[in-house]
């Protein structure tokens, strides 16, 4: 898997007791489709544009640029979400808004300025964020394996987490690499 928008898909529908999927085939599965693109093509590359401005050309205008068009995708959003919410796909939470929950956590200078902004994405953030078993580890762990073990050349990763311990974070890594049943460990 290389693609941002791939990872949170990929994670939702192989582990469909967390209910982060609409149904395939329905308009609700579409829509999740069409916001994880989003995401991945628009608010995550112009947040990368915002934090390593210096790789695409001058950094203060490539920085200012991008923190528009994150400005701009954000407000997109939160229209969207006033209108159809209180999640991207309507009434049920999805991939899509984990995935949000991840970008937004970056918002510079932090989540409390996001709220200013967009009360309604922070809303979402604060919700996917504080509940459990939706697949936040399993996106992290995914990640980390693709940017370390899939990716040439190999990076080295850091994992935190505040509900596993180191034991458990390496347990599910070792068996998604060996593809090993990890009920089975």
């Amino acid at each position: 898997v290389q693609q941002a928008d791939t990872l949170p898909l990929l994670v939702s529908e192989t582990l469909p007791a967390a209910g982060m999927t609409p149904k395939i085939g329905t308009a609700e599965h579409a829509l999740m489709l069409q916001w994880l693109v989003l995401l991945s093509a628009g608010t995550y590359e112009s947040i990368l544009r915002y934090f390593y401005s210096d790789r695409y050309g001058e950094a203060v205008s490539v920085k200012s640029r991008a923190s528009e068009e994150i400005d701009r995708l954000y407000g997109v959003m939160e229209i969207e979400l006033a209108a159809k919410g209180p999640y991207l796909c309507g009434k049920q939470i999805s991939a899509a808004d984990v995935y949000l929950t991840m970008l937004a956590s970056w918002y510079d200078p932090d989540t409390t300025a996001l709220g200013k902004k967009f009360p309604k994405i922070l809303a979402i953030h604060d919700i996917v964020a504080a509940r459990p078993s939706v697949g936040k580890t399993s996106l992290a762990l995914n990640i980390a394996e693709f940017a370390s073990v899939a990716n040439t050349p190999a990076k080295s990763v850091g994992i935190f987490s505040l509900e596993m311990s180191k034991e458990q974070l390496v347990l599910r890594l070792l068996s998604s690499v060996g593809g090993i049943d990890s009920q089975r460990l």
